[in-house]
């Protein structure tokens, strides 16, 4: 049950952070295409 519990949260960790590189990405891109 734990050991359940340690990777589900591991895995929103994992979700967590490729969302945030996504959206600096596309902050990124958008400062770019405006300047």
């Amino acid at each position: 049950m734990l050991l359940s519990l340690l990777l589900l949260l591991r895995l929103l960790l994992k979700v967590l952070l490729l969302s945030l590189l996504l959206l600096l990405n596309s902050i990124v891109i958008v400062v770019i295409v405006v300047i």
